[in-house]
């Protein structure tokens, strides 16, 4: 089921990239409808099993989705125009002259 993890971790990346917080709820809706259709398919899980599998699938569903919106943040933050004459981060030395370098 190992497959299953990262095919849902790499979907929740895209969408967090791509897409805003209601298509993450849909995607968890239907994983939840999905999942519940497929997994009593499996007979050696008991439905504990299954229903702890899908609340797994959907937490990492939305710690994907979470990554995604933090890289896309990070890389509209990074080009924004704001940031262009920004001065350096950090405190000058005592001893330093400012504009000296």
């Amino acid at each position: 089921m190992l497959w299953a993890i990262v095919s849902v971790t790499c979907i929740g990346v895209l969408l967090g990239l791509w897409l805003r917080v209601a298509s993450v709820l849909a995607a968890c809706l239907l994983l939840a409808v999905v999942g519940t259709a497929l997994l009593p398919l499996l007979p050696e899980w008991s439905l504990l099993k299954m229903a702890a599998f899908i609340f797994a699938l959907i937490s990492v569903l939305q710690c994907g989705y979470l990554a995604g919106a933090i890289i896309a943040f990070g890389k509209k933050r990074a080009r924004s125009a704001v940031n262009i004459d920004l001065p350096p981060v950090g405190r000058q030395a005592r001893n330093e002259l400012p504009g000296i370098r």
